[in-house]
């Protein structure tokens, strides 16, 4: 009995030490992402699952406050050649570290495996592609559209919200309405992004055809930020800003959802925060302003391989890349957060297409992609641009300072980074 009893404990000391030893095996996969609410826990469920449904790899998610702290803070483990393997990061920020060569090429894992590209909506794949090499895959398609209240507009004795909201000008007057009852109005969210919508709506371009000259301080980039500058500092429109992490954010959503105010421009992954028993999707307006065609620029947000993780680790976060994003896991992304499904399969996922019957809002973000819809233009200067733009966007929307003074600030400095691009381009460097 005693040498029983000695030989299952034997047994299973055995077992428990090769399961430690499994478990010591594992390529650890460290992954830094930005992203709160709704998309953090569905990128914290699918690590778990990931996790235990094979035994190479350990994803590890490190939490930071927002795509602007996960680059910042990544800058220093890229230049000790010590980065995290994986990481989300936005468009613009993707290009400055492709200019850098401080991404894996993922040409040929993509080649080795069974990832298909031509079931990837070819405007979100082609903004990882740089020249011959593919640095980054996109989780997701983003686009801002429109989300309002409908009680508010409601009690606000707005009957034709959908007409109102086909143009700018009509945004600004059901603002006004809103406003007269007690209301705040139209909040759009702060940052470049809408401001670089509406510029584009009103006919602007940031670039010349040559990609040579700034434009950012042209007549259609002054009069639509001044539309705005003026709504702001007239009290028909408000915004928040700063805070920690997304808490701008979510203060604009709260003040929708708790009914202080009556709408707002907001990311097409707000779905998953939003209660569309009263709140309605739009798209952003189909006649822009001054009567120009709507033009919401719609982005992937992208995942990338730092170049100087290991070998192993680099295999195991492409494979946990092409697990997060396969057709059922951005189906289920799409329907839980409203962002846009990167792969064209997952329109046909039965969960996806019974959904969107029922919920039409989840297909506004795909209308306005497909309708209302300008492409992200890439900064050739890594970005010293849309810096730039960030800038005057704080002088416009916070200071409340004239569009024209803001814009020319950020057109001189924009245009000193692309002469020096370009110079360099030229010197054939």
């Amino acid at each position: 009995m005693k040498k029983t009893v000695s030989l299952i404990l034997a047994l299973v000391l055995a077992l428990s030490l090769c399961a430690f030893a499994s478990a010591d095996d594992r390529v650890e996969v460290e992954f830094w992402y930005g992203l709160g609410g709704a998309t953090g826990e569905i990128i914290k469920n699918t690590i778990e699952e990931f996790n235990a449904m094979q035994d190479k790899y350990t994803v590890v998610g490190v939490t930071k406050g927002s795509y602007t702290e996960t680059f910042q803070e990544i800058q220093a483990p890229i230049a000790s050649h010590n980065p995290p393997a994986l990481t989300i990061l936005e468009f613009s920020q993707v290009s400055t570290l492709a200019n850098k060569n401080v991404l894996e090429d993922l040409t040929g894992y993509i080649a080795n495996s069974d990832y298909n590209p031509d079931d990837v909506v070819s405007s979100l794949f082609n903004q990882g592609k740089f020249g011959d090499k593919v640095f980054a895959l996109p989780l997701q398609g983003t686009t801002q559209v429109f989300y309002y209240n409908k009680n508010l507009f409601d009690a606000a004795g707005i009957e034709n919200a959908d007409e109102l909201l086909d143009s700018w000008e009509g945004v600004l007057e059901a603002s006004k309405k809103l406003v007269a009852a007690g209301y705040k109005g139209w909040e759009p969210m702060w940052g470049r992004y809408n401001l670089i919508d509406i510029a584009y709506s009103n006919g602007g371009k940031l670039l010349s055809d040559d990609g040579r000259k700034v434009l950012i301080n042209s007549p259609e980039w002054v009069e639509a930020w001044q539309f705005i500058r003026d709504a702001i500092a007239d009290g028909y429109m408000s915004i928040h800003s700063g805070g920690q992490g997304w808490e701008y954010w979510y203060a604009t959503i709260d003040d929708v959802m708790l009914g202080k105010a009556g709408g707002y421009t907001g990311s097409a992954g707000d779905q998953g925060d939003l209660d569309f028993s009263y709140i309605v999707a739009h798209t952003q307006p189909k006649n822009g302003l001054n009567g120009h065609p709507g033009a919401g620029v719609t982005e992937a947000t992208q995942l990338v391989i730092l170049k100087d993780a290991s070998p192993e680790a680099k295999q195991g976060a492409f494979d946990f890349v092409n697990y997060l994003t396969n057709t059922e896991h951005t189906a289920q992304w799409s329907l839980k957060t409203g962002y846009i499904a990167v792969r064209l399969s997952a329109q046909q996922d039965p969960a996806y297409a019974a959904y969107a019957a029922e919920n039409p809002q989840i297909l506004i973000p795909l209308k306005q992609a497909d309708e209302v819809s300008a492409p992200y233009v890439l900064d050739p200067t890594g970005n010293q641009i849309y810096d730039a733009l960030d800038i005057a966007c704080d002088l416009v929307e916070i200071e409340t300072i004239d569009a024209q003074e803001a814009l020319d600030e950020a057109a001189e400095t924009a245009q000193k980074a692309l002469d020096k691009y370009w110079k360099s381009v030229d010197a054939g460097n």
